[in-house]
């Protein structure tokens, strides 16, 4: 949306319209596509509170100007294009445009947006969203009427969302972010829909782990109780829930081994089916209980998956796949006889069947709807129809020229010339200014198993690509990664292939990547001015010594030492200055603070006035390390940045904003921004009339 149709004296004494159908109205279309204009085409719309889900309204002049510059009401034009390359506006936002493609707008019911796509036999396929910007690793309860979700902004609890009413309510007792440091994790329903399952992500006498966890879905006061917790066990997940009340878990052992079994609710007892290969993802649980599907890596040289079948009881195992597209796991129809998988075999991800036996699979696949997308099951409903979750929109690269004195735009953004356009996570520019760095992600949800982000490396003079090699690894797209002072070496987080992470360095002439220090969780990170030693923040677990520590790591010593303790808040966005001589950070909801990277008394530069929690969301530097860039939170959905001098004079706001501007990036030239904009949200689907008529065999 516009930044200036917030500003307009001319429309001050304009009656808006209020909410989505009379803005329908007035385009003369359904409300869908008011919405779907609005993801996709920048429709004009506005909100009571910077929040998606709070009501909207719009001005009918600002409707009409942009319905006569989009005569077909398909899409917006884009920022130029990055000199001297030429692009088309549409290939600028064509992973937005891409994201329904195949589908067609029908009507609206229940209130919730609908589409329906001509299925591959000919039926009619409908999708209906039925929640959308919801947390994709929950699950809907039986009835369809809720859905498990953990609040990430303002506790880490556990919670269900009415998906009639968008309410969120919470159920456990663990209070805010600064109160614990307890987080939920991949919940689901129980199948009379009154309890809970759900992995809890907490200090364990010092040491961080994961439990089970139930808890009562409803009621004034709901109760939880543990289950299960080992500290023999980096992770366990509830996977399903049987109707005796057993819990499929998928494990992860200390020495990063992998395996299924099932744990009985009423004992806590622990039974391990079977131990599987290191890389099984997405176990899945047949309504009879009788057969447990996964999918895993053909051979550990390659990302794309196989699916697998192994009987409950561990009795037998059977590969069912072996497509050199990339197949995984989706659910189970509701007679058992057919396993729901997605698979890329046609070049784009659709939805495909396979009947199963205990002999193995039945004939060949089947496809059964074309277009479903890169997607995160949430599991397949007793009437037959398959939830998921989805990420819509798109996020690219762009450049500005801007005043850092006067905070005046000097030139219109452009659109960095990307490999993959629309799915892009950075930019992080060298020291020199001569190239940037940033994570590809080639048209496919950051979940999608088999389905790997690229490092590349954009030489902005030549403008030239160079992917460097990360085979094995996950990378994690919304931690920064730092370039060494002399620009030959990235420092970045990543996961291994054995689930466990660490700090990687890539040398950018030999394209390759080697491991430098394993850790619990990533947290941003930086070199040292000597190139060698690297800092990052690091919370600490023990419940005595609630704190975030800056930490800095030295050749040869085996564990880093602490810079700086600091017991008043999170440290976040950690940002080094362009000399490696000062850091700055934002200090959870309070303040952004400066201090030396060889430790002393932080400075308060910049306190927080908003109340907001996630008030600023990326810290970078001016090349004279004179002044701080905060992306601060602005406007409903946009991003503003603010220039703080260190020499406390006064901060004052720039012309730049943007719909999702993040990760910012400040050229030595003084007045070259880089930066990442547009957005994306998790949207929750239910596609309905897929299944063929009859599937697989006989109980």
């Amino acid at each position: 949306m516009s930044q200036e149709s917030t500003r307009r004296p001319d429309i001050a004494d304009e009656t808006p319209l209020q909410g989505w159908k009379e803005i329908a109205a007035f385009l003369e279309r359904d409300e869908s596509t008011a919405r779907r204009w609005e993801r996709e085409a920048s429709l004009p719309v506005r909100r009571h509170r910077a929040d998606r889900r709070s009501s909207v309204y719009a001005y009918r002049s600002e409707l009409k100007t942009w319905r006569d510059s989009h005569p077909s009401g398909v899409m917006t034009a884009s920022p130029e294009p990055d000199a001297p390359k030429e692009r088309s506006w549409i290939w600028a936002a064509g992973a937005a445009t891409l994201v329904l493609a195949g589908f067609l707008v029908s009507v609206r019911t229940s209130g919730l947006d609908s589409v329906a796509e001509a299925g591959a036999g000919g039926t009619g396929v409908h999708t209906t969203e039925i929640c959308g910007e919801c947390e994709w690793d929950g699950a809907v309860s039986p009835d369809g009427r809720y859905l498990s979700e953990t609040d990430w902004v303002t506790s880490g609890d556990i919670g269900i969302r009415d998906l009639q009413t968008g309410e969120l309510r919470l159920l456990g007792d663990k209070g805010s972010w600064d109160a614990s440091i307890g987080e939920a994790e991949y919940s689901l329903f129980s199948p009379d829909g009154k309890q809970i399952a759900y992995s809890w992500f907490s200090d364990h006498g010092g040491e961080l782990g994961q439990e089970l966890r139930v808890i009562d879905a409803f009621g004034d006061k709901p109760e939880w109780r543990s289950i299960y917790y080992n500290p023999e066990l980096r992770y366990i997940e509830a996977n399903a829930w049987t109707r005796d009340n057993r819990l499929l878990v998928w494990l992860q052992r200390k020495d990063w081994s992998v395996g299924l079994g099932f744990v009985t609710l009423a004992t806590g007892e622990l039974q391990v089916v079977r131990s599987l290969n290191r890389f099984a993802r997405g176990a899945t649980l047949s309504p009879n209980s009788r057969w447990i599907a996964y999918d895993v890596p053909a051979n550990e040289d390659d990302n794309a998956r196989d699916l697998h079948l192994l009987a409950a009881d561990g009795s037998l195992e059977k590969r069912l796949t072996t497509h050199r597209a990339n197949d995984y796991m989706l659910g189970f129809s509701p007679d058992s006889r057919t396993l729901l998988f997605a698979s890329n075999r046609t070049g784009s991800y659709g939805l495909w069947s396979l009947g199963i036996s205990p002999a193995g699979a039945i004939g060949e696949p089947e496809l059964l709807m074309r277009d479903l997308g890169p997607v995160s099951p949430l599991g397949v409903q007793s009437d037959g129809s398959l939830v998921y979750a989805r990420s819509l929109g798109s996020e690219d690269i762009y450049r500005a020229e801007l005043d850092l004195e006067t905070g005046r735009l000097l030139s219109k953004p452009r659109l960095v010339d990307t490999i993959y356009q629309g799915s892009n996570a950075g930019p992080w520019l060298s020291p020199d200014g001569s190239r940037l760095a940033y994570f590809a992600s080639p048209g496919v949800s950051l979940y999608t198993r088999g389905a790997p982000d690229k490092l590349i490396v954009h030489d902005l003079d030549s403008g030239t690509h160079v992917e460097i090699q990360t085979e094995g690894l996950s990378l994690y797209p919304y931690w920064d990664l730092d370039w060494s002072p002399d620009g030959s070496r990235i420092v970045l987080p990543a996961k291994d292939d054995q689930g466990q992470w660490g700090y990687y360095e890539a040398d950018i002439a030999a394209m390759t990547t080697h491991k430098l220090v394993g850790v619990d969780k990533p947290t941003p990170i930086f070199w040292a001015n000597d190139g060698q030693s690297l800092l990052y923040s690091r919370r600490e677990t023990r419940a005595s010594d609630s704190a975030y520590t800056l930490m800095r790591l030295d050749p040869g010593d085996a564990e880093p030492r602490k810079v700086y303790v600091s017991r008043a808040g999170n440290m976040a966005r950690l940002a080094a200055s362009p000399g490696r001589d000062l850091v700055a950070w934002r200090e959870e909801r309070k303040s952004i603070k400066v201090m030396p990277v060889e430790g002393g008394e932080p400075q308060a530069v910049f306190e927080n006035t908003t109340g907001q929690h996630d008030w600023v969301r990326d810290i970078a530097w001016t090349p004279d390390s004179r002044s701080l860039l905060l992306q601060m939170k602005g406007e409903e959905d946009g991003s503003e940045i603010w220039i703080v001098p260190l020499n406390g004079g006064e901060a004052r706001k720039t012309d730049l904003a943007a719909a999702g501007l993040q990760q910012l990036g400040t050229h030595p030239d003084g007045k070259t921004i880089f930066y990442k904009a547009g957005t994306t949200d998790t949207r929750i689907f239910k596609t309905e009339n897929f299944l063929p008529s009859s599937g697989g065999a006989s109980e």
